[in-house]
């Protein structure tokens, strides 16, 4: 085993194993004086040792541990039974010989549930391992210890759970039964057994595959009178024998987690959106338009799952040329979208929408048309529409667009658009009705330079958009992509609404999309935001869309996400919660810190995001340039944006 890593010794230590007193051995390993399955060391007799054989799986790679493994035995000695109840005389005893006979009384005939541990020696410059064991219980049971005894995994969580898990290629945790085991052949979840299992591995995550394949059985009459021991509801073991009798059950009589046709939507919807994503690209690239891919996949999961996405970043890097690349993907035409140019002269929401001429009875619509494209998806709800704030902030967004900002919260049958009082009279309300339903197949896109010349954006329109900055590719990669570029002519249209529905992931409860550890995470950054200003933090509606983010990430033919986890943490926490901080050195020098650009100092949220905690979520790579260039703001101007 190469380049042997203290957590992998911890994993195979973490492995529970069912076995007993080797009694019926005929050759023992040569550490002890007798050839006994209780003796004591041969180096030093007042050490007793005692050898247990494994009777159920062992962790695959204990074998290529390098050490003196013989006879496939786990040595003990009297600190392996420190966890379970021992005779009162025994830890006293200094007699060897009745020392040697408690521990037969013990564990003879026994079922013996134990752990790996790894007793590292250095010989000659090498590493040796000794296959040593602490027992954690012994068991009075009438089991045929020649069989072979399989461990049987359970997921932390409900049925409902699991399958929406399975359905949504989350990684499935099982507790009790590390990547140091064979993946399971079956799982159990509340009162069912899973089979036809095909699991990948991502990132040291398991993930079931073919998802189509995957049946389920509820428990048999007999299932608990197979049960050879339970450790707890996240692991039991049952006889290989038993296992196989279960996977013949499952195959005959199994009925399909998901209905084919179920599962052919959903796995028709993934095909589309990964042939959509191509589309956008061979589009960018025949637009002379370069993007790094995780920019493009960034941009298409916000615009998935928030009704209205800013895009960021200095002047001529194609910011709405990207979305309107994006709406010509999708094969909307003029009447599907449209770009609106701000104009620094917008104070109010009739400047875009319009107005009602009471004189005339008459609903005026602005020039900028958004009126109409609005009634057109109101009236065409099948069909996807994209309206693009080119330049949002050269005016205070919140003036005019504070209709739309009150309306992205909301649920899509209650986004109401008012256009003018209902009591009012109009002679054009055929037309122009006195409120539209702004649906979920309208998107909202704005482009914004930040200089000077522009406004910054209040918080409450920030807790409601993705703000994205794209980076620049850097030329001579820019160049080769564009002379391997391939010409590949699409012709799939998705103007219909039907497409990113489909690609849409929903979940009811979306905080159960983030580990433990990750929600500890971002209770620790919500403390530290909120201490420096008690109307700043990480809000439970923040926690949701950064759950839908993660959720909504595309998979390639392979299964594989296209952004992975760490990183979709790294790039929404940029995303939705570091936009917010910005201020005064009075107040958030201390929060953000100074760089002069070759350090940063004193930052107390670059301390947060370099930390254990944070190690185990993401590198956060991207949030820590963030804070950097933060930092060096206020170093320079005591402000930081």
């Amino acid at each position: 085993m190469k380049n042997i890593k203290q957590e992998d010794i911890k994993a195979i230590q973490d492995c529970y194993i069912l076995g007993h007193l080797a009694l019926d051995e005929k050759f023992f390993p040569s550490i002890g004086e007798e050839q006994k399955p209780i003796t004591y060391l041969k180096k030093n007799p007042e050490y007793v040792l005692f050898y247990i054989k494994p009777i159920s799986t062992i962790p695959k790679r204990i074998y290529e541990l390098p050490g003196p493994f013989e006879n496939n035995l786990f040595i003990g000695f009297e600190k392996a039974l420190e966890n379970v109840p021992m005779s009162p005389d025994f830890w006293s005893e200094k007699d060897i010989k009745i020392k040697k006979e408690r521990i037969y009384e013990r564990l003879a005939n026994k079922l013996i549930l134990f752990k790996p541990f790894m007793k590292k020696e250095e010989k000659s410059k090498n590493e040796l391992f000794y296959r040593n064991l602490v027992i954690f219980d012994i068991e009075t049971a009438n089991i045929d210890f020649t069989k072979r005894y399989i461990p049987i995994p359970s997921p932390s969580m409900s049925k409902y759970e699991l399958e929406k898990a399975i359905m949504q290629q989350l990684p499935i945790e099982l507790p009790l039964y590390n990547s140091e085991f064979e993946d399971p052949e079956i799982i159990i979840c509340d009162d069912y057994i899973y089979g036809n299992l095909n699991w990948t591995n991502q990132k040291g995550k398991r993930i079931l595959a073919s998802i189509g394949d995957i049946k389920k059985i509820k428990f048999p009459n007999d299932f608990y009178d197979n049960v050879i021991y339970k450790v707890s509801d996240e692991l039991l073991f049952i006889s290989e024998d038993y296992k196989n009798r279960l996977k013949e059950i499952i195959e005959q009589n199994g009925s399909y987690i998901f209905n084919k046709e179920d599962f052919q939507i959903y796995r028709d919807s993934v095909k589309s959106e990964i042939k959509f994503l191509e589309k956008f690209k061979q589009y960018l690239f025949n637009e002379g338009l370069c993007y790094r891919d995780i920019d493009l996949y960034n941009f298409h999961v916000c615009l998935k799952t928030n009704p209205l996405t800013i895009i960021s970043g200095m002047a001529g890097t194609g910011k709405t040329r990207l979305a309107v690349a994006y709406a010509k993907a999708l094969g909307l035409d003029e009447e599907h979208y449209t770009v609106i140019p701000i104009s620094p002269a917008y104070t109010e929401p009739a400047d875009i929408i319009g107005y009602l001429n009471t004189s005339k009875e008459e609903f005026i619509p602005s020039e900028t048309g958004i009126a109409d494209i609005l009634k057109r998806a109101h009236d065409r709800k099948d069909e996807l529409f994209m309206i693009i704030f080119d330049e949002m902030n050269l005016s205070q967004v919140e003036y005019w667009f504070s209709p739309f900002i009150s309306l992205l919260e909301m649920k899509e049958d209650e986004r109401k658009l008012i256009l003018y009082n209902k009591n009012s009279n109009c002679k054009n309300s055929d037309k122009y009705p006195a409120q539209i339903t702004v649906g979920d197949n309208v998107l909202f896109v704005g482009t914004v330079n930040i200089d000077e010349t522009t406004k910054d954006f209040s918080d409450r329109l920030l807790d409601r958009a993705n703000v994205i900055t794209l980076e620049s590719v850097p030329f001579v990669e820019m160049k080769d992509l564009f002379k391997n570029k391939k010409n590949t002519n699409y012709t799939e249209s998705f103007v219909e609404s039907k497409f990113i529905r489909s690609w849409r992931r929903t979940v009811d409860f979306p905080i159960d999309v983030f580990k433990d550890i990750e929600l500890k995470f971002f209770d620790k950054l919500h403390n530290l935001i909120n201490s420096f200003d008690k109307q700043k933090g990480v809000s439970y509606r923040t926690l949701q869309h950064i759950a839908l983010y993660i959720l909504n990430i595309p998979e390639d033919d392979k299964g594989q996400k296209l952004i992975d986890r760490s990183r979709a943490i790294d790039i929404a926490i940029k995303q939705r919660i570091l936009t917010k901080i910005k201020g005064h050195q009075e107040q958030f020098g201390r929060l953000i810190g100074i760089s002069d650009g070759e350090g940063i100092k004193d930052s107390l949220l670059y301390q947060l995001f370099t930390d254990d905690l944070a190690k185990n979520v993401s590198d956060f790579k991207l949030c820590l340039a963030e804070i950097k260039r933060k930092a060096e703001e206020m170093y320079y101007n005591g402000y930081a944006s």
